[in-house]
C-alpha cells in the first residue's frame, strides 16, 4: 500500500457540526414563533433537506448570497406549510434568528480538531473539498478553531464543478502534489465524498456519525462513527 501524503475531508458534517448548528436555529425559531411550536426536528430536518433540492439550481452555486437566498426561502416555505405566510418585515426576524442561533451556534464535530492535528503531526497534508462558496466555508473552519491544521481549501465556488465530479478531486490532489493512491477523503456523504472519491482512485473513509445504511455492494469501504 502507498504511503498517504494527504488526507481530505468534507466540511458540513464531517468537521463542521452542522447539523447541530441548524438544530440550535430550528430550537429558537421554535420558542419565538408559535407556528413552529409542535413541528418536530425530524420534520423541520426533512422539509429543509426537501426544500434544499427543490431550490437547488442546476450550476454550480457561486456566491454566498445564493446560498443566503435558498435559507430565506426555505424558511419562507416551511413556514407555509406550516399555515403561516410570511410578509416581508416578519421574513426578516425569522432570518435574524435563524442566523443568529445558527452563527452563535458553530463548533467543530467533536474530535475533529484533535484528529487534523494528529494527522499533521504525522507530516501529512491536509485539504478540505467542500460543495459551498468560499466565504462562508472559511468562517466555519475560523469559529471552529481548526483553521490552521488546513493546507488546502478547495470550495466548487471557486473552481467551477463540484463533488462528485472527479475534476474537483483531481485539482484537490494537484494542488497538495499527491497522487489518488497516496490520497484519503473522508466525508460523510456518500453520494457526493464517497463515490466521487472512489471514482478518482482515491482511498474513501466514510464519517457515517448518524448510523446510516449503506449500499450492500460496497462492504469493503472504511467506515467511521466518530472521531472520539
Amino acid at each position: 500500500m502507498a504511503r498517504i501524503r494527504a488526507v481530505f475531508f468534507d466540511l458540513d458534517d464531517t468537521l463542521f457540526d452542522y447539523t447541530n448548528s441548524r438544530h440550535v436555529a430550528f430550537l429558537a425559531l421554535k420558542e419565538r414563533f408559535s407556528d413552529l411550536s409542535n413541528a418536530s426536528m425530524e420534520d423541520l430536518d426533512s422539509l429543509w433537506t426537501r426544500y434544499w433540492y427543490e431550490l437547488l439550481p442546476a450550476e454550480v452555486i457561486r456566491d454566498y448570497t445564493v446560498i443566503m437566498h435558498m435559507r430565506r426561502e426555505r424558511l419562507r416555505m416551511i413556514f407555509g406549510h406550516y399555515g403561516r405566510e410570511l410578509r416581508d418585515n416578519e421574513m426578516e426576524d425569522v432570518m435574524r434568528t435563524y442566523s443568529e442561533s445558527y452563527d452563535s451556534s458553530m463548533a467543530q464535530v467533536p474530535g475533529a480538531g484533535d484528529i487534523l492535528r494528529k494527522i499533521r503531526e504525522k507530516g501529512i497534508s491536509v485539504g478540505v473539498i467542500t460543495n459551498n462558496p468560499p466565504g462562508g466555508q472559511r468562517k466555519k473552519l475560523k469559529q471552529c478553531r481548526i483553521e490552521g491544521y488546513i493546507d488546502l481549501l478547495v470550495s466548487s465556488g471557486e473552481i467551477g464543478y463540484s463533488k462528485p465530479d472527479p475534476r474537483i478531486f483531481r485539482f484537490s490532489l494537484e494542488r497538495l502534489g499527491a497522487m489518488p493512491e497516496e490520497s484519503v477523503m473522508i466525508g460523510d456523504s456518500w453520494e457526493y465524498d464517497i463515490v466521487g472519491a472512489m471514482n478518482t482512485g482515491m482511498k474513501p473513509v466514510w464519517f457515517n456519525r448518524f448510523g446510516l445504511k449503506r449500499p450492500e455492494k460496497y462492504a469493503d469501504v472504511a467506515e467511521i462513527r466518530s472521531y472520539i
